[in-house]
């Protein structure tokens, strides 16, 4: 399969999953799942690290879980590999990284759609990657100054540590 279908196939399955989503109709939900298929959220949608399993109590999850998500913008990743055939314990699969919004912040997932069903997905990972109003500290977010900067010739954190426990320049607060 060429990596082009592999795309198209992989944007279908995540529009009609946001708008089965959207319309808070589990039968809708239902019908983007296999029967044996398997969620894994990482706090995006529940809060916690939780396992679903098989169509209906994924689609019941998702469902309740929506209403205080609230995710939406689901989309293919430029940044990562783009959708592809591979095989997972001996399946070919068509796999996609994806992102979407939820109200707390930015999520990034996987798909796995089985090459002889595209339209059910076998197994969905969802994950919380930056909580909104809390960006990672990198890039120009990234602290500056001279506590941060590297100093070869200075002390490092064990020395400075190990300084700090003595107590020599102050009494220890209780």
């Amino acid at each position: 399969m060429h990596k082009d279908q592999c795309l198209k196939i992989a944007q279908d399955w995540l529009s009609h999953f946001e708008k089965a989503l959207q319309s808070g109709k589990s039968n809708d939900l239902e019908d983007c799942f296999h029967s044996e298929s398997h969620w894994r959220d990482l706090l995006a949608f529940t809060g916690t690290i939780s396992p679903y399993g098989g169509a209906k109590e994924i689609s019941l999850g998702l469902n309740s879980f929506q209403k205080i998500a609230q995710a939406h913008s689901f989309r293919i990743i430029d940044k990562h590999a783009q959708p592809r055939l591979v095989n997972r314990l001996g399946r070919p699969v068509i796999e996609a990284i994806f992102a979407f919004e939820t109200k707390l912040g930015r999520g990034e997932g996987v798909v796995r759609l089985p090459e002889i069903s595209q339209k059910t997905a076998w197994t969905f990972l969802t994950t919380l990657s930056e909580l909104r109003g809390f960006p990672e500290k990198v890039g120009l977010n990234r602290p500056s100054g001279e506590a941060y900067s590297r100093n070869f010739g200075g002390s490092n954190w064990l020395d400075q540590r190990q300084e700090s426990i003595k107590f020599s320049d102050r009494e220890p607060a209780v």
